[in-house]
């Protein structure tokens, strides 16, 4: 195995770290509300202030 292929796998993302992407998110908070009260579960509402990098 080449030393590309060996850095190729150690930084690319496993299934397991992916599992954030099989999440249904909602891009605005109204059709997350639809939709929960339609199912009637809970709403994850992650709301931050400044920039995600905390480069303000």
């Amino acid at each position: 195995m080449s030393a590309i292929t060996e850095w190729a796998d150690h930084i690319r993302p496993t299934a397991e770290e992916l599992r954030w992407q099989q999440i249904p998110w909602h891009s605005t908070f109204y059709s997350a509300v639809c939709e929960a009260q339609r199912a009637g579960k809970p709403i994850l509402l992650w709301a931050m202030n400044g920039h995600p990098l905390a480069c303000t």
